[in-house]
Formats: C-alpha cells, structure tokens, sequence
C-alpha cells in the first residue's frame, strides 16, 4: 500500500496550528487477500499537541482500519521502534515489554478520509510521543 500518509492537525482556527506528517512504510496486498500489518514508531512533533483533525490517505488496495495506540509508560528505548512492518500475531509483540498496560487509544478510522473531531474535542499527543500502528488491507481484485 504505497503512500499511505497519516496527517494530523491541530485546531484550525489557530494561527499557530500545526500538521504533522506520519509517513507509514508502504505495503502491498496480494489479490484475493488482506494483510493485517503494524508498526512502533515516534511521532515527529518536538512540542506537545492537541488533535482535531486527521486524515488518512492511501492510493491503493482497501484500507479496512487503522488504529493509533499512544504508549504511555516510561520505555523510550529507540531501539524498540520498528524498522519495518510487523505482519499478523507478532503485532502483539511491538514496542516496549509492557505496552499492553501502557497504551491509550489515541485514533482509529475506517476507510481512507479526513476525520474532524466535534467541537470542543481533541486527543493530546505528547512529544515525540510513541505510537503503535495498526492496519488491515484487503485486496478484492
């Protein structure tokens, strides 16, 4: 899946807010099939922030989801990122030893579209602020 980009901003009626780019590493789906792939990454952003609007963007096959874990414990070992996609069961097994007690749901989406929070709403990211990623992809063709 080839581009697909996670954008998320902050509130737009801010002169100062800011986007924030999250580049996910792409994939393919084999016909007939779907792939449930995931990854453990830090965001980009130096400051802390607060989200009202996100967008995900994917040329091609089916985006079935996305989820955005936000990990919340005190592990910040880089060596625990990622450095490829994770496929299937071994996505139980990203990230620090105990993510399961540490993670916050931070967003999830179906289908690829931008996605604005109600007034009033905002999910805060802290900086730099580990996440881990998951999809699932079909490919119906």
């Amino acid at each position: 899946m080839a581009g697909l980009v996670l954008t998320l901003a902050g509130p737009a009626a801010r002169a100062d807010a800011k986007t924030l780019r999250i580049p996910v590493t792409s994939f393919d789906v084999a016909p007939e099939s779907d792939r449930n792939p995931c990854e453990y990454v830090a965001l980009g952003n130096d400051e802390a922030m607060d989200i009202r609007k996100f967008e995900v963007r994917t040329p091609r096959n089916h985006l079935h989801h996305i989820l955005l874990y936000a990990y919340r414990g005190e592990n910040r070992d880089p060596a625990l990122y990622t450095k490829a996609l994770v496929d299937g069961e071994a996505c139980a097994a990203i990230g620090p030893p105990a993510i399961a007690g540490h993670t916050l749901g931070l967003l999830g989406a179906v289908r690829a579209r931008t996605y604005t929070l109600p007034a009033g709403y905002a999910v805060s990211i802290g900086p730099r602020q580990p996440v881990a990623i998951h999809m699932h992809a079909f490919n119906a063709s």
